[in-house]
């Protein structure tokens, strides 16, 4: 949920949000892969994120990184997937549930706060409504399609997206508050969304 005067120009965070956005079609994934295919696979984005991004996609770096060997906050989102996919392992449409949180509610969120802007939010003069209304919209969906279409490897846990949209609503809910709350100085939201997402799927489903 990025402000409009954000520190990279528009065009450059437009380039850093779709590939924030564009690793949520390894999902559709899950729904096949063993256990240890998955963490094999989210395992390739940390190495991704260390040593191919910054060189790959050079304008989506902003200026206090560009001193880096990696980004800090596409490495936190790897490594937030890689802990999602080895803690639900054995419930994979959890994991990707809350990546979808992460990637499409995030993402959209920060573009729309970027293109739009609008009324800032009280409690954090850096975030937007329009950030947060996209978030929830965007996560809840994303995140409903995908616990639908991974729990279908599951006989015992499959879930119809009429039987994911409430879970997901209210995990997204709660991924967006978080997520719009000035606490980046303590963690990264690119952990505190799908973490805190993951969990309350978790207990939801």
């Amino acid at each position: 949920m990025n402000e409009p005067d954000a520190s990279p120009r528009p065009s450059n965070e437009t380039n850093r949000q779709i590939e924030h956005i564009v690793p949520i079609a390894f999902a559709l994934f899950l729904r096949w892969l063993p256990p240890w295919g998955a963490v094999g696979m989210v395992s390739i984005g940390v190495v991704y994120a260390i040593f191919i991004s910054p060189r790959l996609v050079p304008s989506g770096l902003r200026p206090e990184e560009r001193a880096l060997r990696c980004i800090p906050a596409k490495l936190h989102y790897a490594l937030a997937v890689l802990l999602l996919v080895i803690a639900f392992r054995r419930r994979l449409h959890l994991a990707a549930g809350a990546w979808a949180m992460l990637s499409v509610g995030d993402g959209c969120a920060s573009l729309a706060g970027v293109r739009w802007g609008g009324k800032r939010l009280p409690w954090n003069r850096r975030k937007t409504w329009i950030g947060l209304a996209t978030f929830l919209l965007t996560g809840w969906v994303s995140s409903a399609v995908l616990l639908a279409w991974v729990s279908g490897r599951y006989t015992d846990q499959a879930l119809s997206i009429r039987h994911a949209l409430l879970p997901a609503l209210i995990a997204a809910f709660f991924a967006a508050v978080i997520e719009s709350l000035p606490i980046s100085r303590w963690i990264d939201d690119n952990l505190s969304v799908p973490l805190a997402g993951g969990l309350i799927l978790a207990f939801l489903i």
